[in-house]
């Protein structure tokens, strides 16, 4: 098999990001994860950082969280959010994503 280009790589990791970003937006999931923080005015500034595997079928390899001030009951809830999110087909890819509210 032939290796990809780092420009390559540069351009699928763009890609799956974009996928799963779109996805995340459209489902709203993670808005909901932060309610009870929107409610008590604690949202604002609020982040977590994954990083992502996903294979040439779409199928999450693993995710990991790299950074993040949310409390672990609610960075277990966007786990959740981004595991119910499907990506079509397309070049297998690990790209780091970020989730500001």
């Amino acid at each position: 098999a032939v290796k990809p280009s780092r420009m390559q790589m540069q351009g699928d990791r763009r890609l799956r990001r974009g996928q799963m970003m779109a996805a995340l937006e459209e489902s709203k999931r993670p808005t909901r994860c932060l309610a009870s923080l929107a409610k008590q005015g604690l949202k604002d500034g609020s982040f977590a950082v994954f990083e992502m595997g996903v294979t040439a079928d779409g199928t999450q390899e693993y995710l990991n969280l790299r950074e993040s001030n949310l409390s672990p009951v609610v960075v277990q809830c966007l786990r959740r959010a981004i595991d119910a999110e499907s990506l079509p087909s397309g070049p297998e890819s690990s790209f780091q994503f970020r989730l500001d509210f």
